[in-house]
């Protein structure tokens, strides 16, 4: 039977063990499945040459990320 929607169910550890019910939604079960086949391309690829994606072999700038920038004082 092939599957139709994916769903997390969440249930605390801990009183009052809330629990909440979450779906999937259509886009991001189709942007998943769109990765999963991008993903068994380049593994075919891998496989095929040899060739398997690694670290970087040069420095990278690593910067924060637009969210944890502080706000412009000057607004």
């Amino acid at each position: 039977m092939k599957a139709t929607g994916f769903a997390w169910l969440a249930i605390e550890k801990e009183p009052p063990y809330a629990i909440g019910l979450y779906m999937a939604s259509p886009e991001l079960l189709m942007q998943g499945h769109d990765l999963y086949r991008q993903y068994l391309v380049n593994y075919h690829g891998c496989r095929e040459t040899g060739i398997w994606p690694a670290y970087a072999t040069d420095f990278l700038t690593i910067d924060l990320p637009e969210w944890a920038k502080p706000a412009d004082l000057d607004d």
